[in-house]
């Protein structure tokens, strides 16, 4: 039986190694069939029970399939109250059953849907009870999806290279919003779960939808469109929310649109990102100033908490109130002091002896303002007597008649002073014009120039020399012949 055992084993290595450099898909059950029941050399019959021959074949399976991929179409998916999934995965030309467990299906972002096609990982192996060939599934991910993870990988490296992710770039959110933009599907449980948290937290915010498909082929271009409209009226608004509810890694695609990314990288006021659940990312995530991990999440981070206002404004006016209490009792405290040493001091008393003799004193000031008002009305008249008998009247009149004659003969002085210099200043400008050398020229005269120099003898002259004549209409170029 050991002997039979080890040549088993040996039989499973080889085939191992055969089926290493073949895929699954493409591997012939005929013919690993055929080889597994070839007979085994053997000093003598041993006869194998079902469960050492189902073991035998787990063995051989498990070691050279323990982690492959295969792809396929989803068809009687099933999940069990214990958590596992259960489900068929086939091809035009065979099918195999699957199973995922709930160790492994809780940490998966995909759920099987029978029609859809899946690529799935795991290990093959039989399962003993029934005798059947089963695939344990470790990992699913949609058709597809591994290259849109890499493109996702690629642009995410490119991006983050030119800067678009720097943590410096990243803006602070306003304290408390007044009006925040949500881009969003106008349909679906994401903007629920906004509205209603932010109208639980703080309903004096204003928030207005922007609505967008936020998935599909269209999505992406849809939302771009929305972003550019909303930058445009962005003074509105304090702050952008982007997000919707969870989904596969293709309905989250569009999120992670180039041009999408890069309107957002420069949004002139702060964006959050809430895109699907806490283990899903996109690029919108990474160039975002906030990220949350779901709808609600960003709905707290978004939103003050009215109830903590409300507390503050409760402890402020309790300090208020001990405040004004302590005023209150300190200033109480001074004015019983005040009236007990107004008491103590017996001010009407005082008050009565100060208004005697204030009494007293305004008597005397009326009997001395009487006597002096009496006096100044005996110097006033007296005054007035005086300035009767030295009226000034009469000799201002003489004095004005007097200015009156002079400035008559100061007019008439002017003007003949003016007369004789307009007549000395005519004669001087005929002499002077008679004097000028321009009168001399009018007369056939000429002037002789060097430049601006003036000749006005012949030993000035030389030879050949270029000189310029001033007549009376304009000058003239001459040379000197031989000077004489």
């Amino acid at each position: 039986m050991r002997v039979q055992i080890a040549r088993m084993k040996s039989f499973a290595i080889q085939e191992k190694q055969l089926t290493r450099a073949v895929n699954w898909r493409h591997f012939n059950a005929n013919r690993f069939r055929l080889r597994m029941q070839a007979p085994i050399p053997s000093p003598a019959r041993t006869t194998l029970s079902v469960s050492q021959l189902a073991a035998l074949i787990r063995g051989v399976l498990e070691d050279s399939f323990a982690s492959v991929w295969v792809e396929g179409e989803i068809n009687g998916f099933k999940a069990m109250p214990s958590g596992h999934w259960y489900f068929t995965l086939k091809d035009a030309g065979a099918e195999l059953k699957l199973a995922m467990f709930k160790g492994r299906n809780m940490y998966s972002q995909v759920v099987p849907k029978n029609g859809a096609r899946l690529r799935v990982r795991g290990r093959v192996t039989v399962y003993d009870v029934r005798g059947e060939l089963q695939m344990v599934v470790d990992q699913l991910e949609e058709a597809g999806a591994g290259d849109l993870q890499r493109e996702f990988e690629l642009l995410k490296a490119r991006l983050q290279a030119e800067g678009l992710f720097d943590a410096a770039k990243k803006r602070a959110l306003p304290l408390i919003p007044r009006r925040i933009a949500v881009l969003t599907s106008s349909q679906g449980a994401a903007i629920s779960d906004v509205i209603a948290v932010l109208g639980r937290r703080f309903p004096l915010l204003q928030v207005e939808i922007w609505p967008s498909l936020v998935q599909g082929d269209q999505a992406a271009t849809q939302l771009r469109e929305r972003v550019q409209e909303i930058a445009q009226v962005a003074v509105r608004y304090d702050l952008l929310l982007v997000t919707r509810g969870g989904g596969s890694a293709q309905d989250l695609f569009c999120f992670n649109d180039e041009a999408l990314v890069r309107a957002l990288a420069q949004f002139p006021i702060p964006v959050v990102s809430a895109i699907g659940h806490e283990v899903d990312f996109t690029l919108l995530d990474f160039v975002a100033d906030v990220r949350a991990a779901t709808p609600s999440a960003a709905a707290e981070l978004i939103a003050p908490d009215q109830t903590q206002f409300q507390q503050r404004l409760q402890q402020f006016r309790m300090r208020l109130v001990r405040m004004m209490q302590a005023a209150l009792e300190q200033r109480t405290f001074r004015l019983e002091r005040a009236v007990r040493l107004l008491h103590a001091r017996a001010p009407m008393q005082r008050m009565q002896a100060d208004a005697l003799k204030l009494k007293h004193a305004k008597q005397r000031l009326q009997s001395a303002m009487a006597g002096q008002l009496q006096s100044k009305l005996t110097q006033l008249s007296a005054l007035a007597n005086r300035l009767n008998q030295r009226d000034p009247q009469p000799v201002l009149a003489l004095y004005q008649q007097r200015v009156l004659q002079l400035q008559q003969r100061l007019l008439r002085w002017r003007s003949a002073y003016f007369n004789r210099v307009q007549i000395q200043l005519a004669n001087l400008h005929n002499r002077l014009h008679a004097l000028s050398p321009e009168r001399t020229l009018e007369r056939g005269y000429a002037i002789v120039l060097r430049g601006e120099r003036v000749l006005s003898q012949v030993s000035d002259l030389v030879e050949n020399e270029t000189l310029t004549l001033k007549l009376r209409d304009g000058r003239s170029g001459i040379r000197v012949l031989a000077p004489k």
